[in-house]
């Protein structure tokens, strides 16, 4: 099994692609024609298109995905399904403006908004997997950042924490549907509750594992 990320124009978020015996899946979908082409070249079935959360960063290479792949089954948590086609609450309307409340990615272009919206062909629940390829994924609600966030695990071993984790900074809760409260209820202390050992690709900058996680660190302190 081959991992492959991808860092994006958009807030540098990160897709990645997952690569098993000729089948592939892809967890938030951006738009990167070459990589499409590639594939295709390759002759490499893509099965999935897994979604964290529904902020246009991390969804906005769906329709193109769909295009090129229309047997590719999106999927994702059913608020997140509910919210991507929302062109208010995927944020793509204001996603300019939501890219300047963004204090960590100071060098981002700016990106105008736009009336993106998509759909899910199939939505998981709390608690719902998948197999493929031999592979288990395994779906975490994790409200917080956003109303739809969901933690993908894969083989109970690598977390795609999209926007709830990343290796030094919890996520982000002022944004239009955000609750501070519910994440540090619900999402954190279940992340905190995790093996160390866990590998975690986030929604931006580089994977890391979950002992070298800034949050971790403060939390075995206290």
């Amino acid at each position: 099994m081959e991992i492959k990320q991808t860092v994006t124009d958009y807030l540098k978020s990160n897709m990645y692609l997952i690569t098993e015996n000729g089948h592939a899946l892809l967890i938030d979908p951006c738009f990167d024609e070459e990589l499409i082409n590639d594939l295709i070249k390759k002759d490499i079935i893509i099965d999935y298109l897994f979604l964290t959360h529904e902020h246009y960063d991390h969804i906005s290479g769906v329709n193109l995905w769909k295009e090129y792949f229309p047997q590719t089954e999106v999927m994702c948590g059913e608020i997140c399904a509910q919210r991507i086609q929302n062109s208010r609450a995927n944020s793509s309307r204001y996603f300019e403006a939501f890219c300047q409340i963004q204090t960590w990615a100071k060098d981002q272009k700016p990106i105008h908004g736009t009336e993106f919206v998509c759909h899910a062909d199939r939505t998981f629940s709390n608690g719902d997997f998948v197999i493929w390829q031999g592979h288990k994924l395994f779906f975490k609600e994790a409200p917080g950042h956003s109303p739809g966030s969901m933690l993908i695990f894969l083989d109970d071993i690598i977390l795609f924490s999209g926007d709830s984790l990343m290796r030094d900074h919890l996520a982000a809760t002022r944004f239009p549907g955000g609750n501070t409260k519910i994440y540090n209820e619900q999402t954190l202390p279940f992340i905190m509750s995790l093996s160390e050992n866990i590998k975690v690709y986030p929604g931006h900058m580089e994977p890391f594992v979950l002992s070298e996680c800034l949050a971790w660190e403060q939390n075995k302190k206290g």
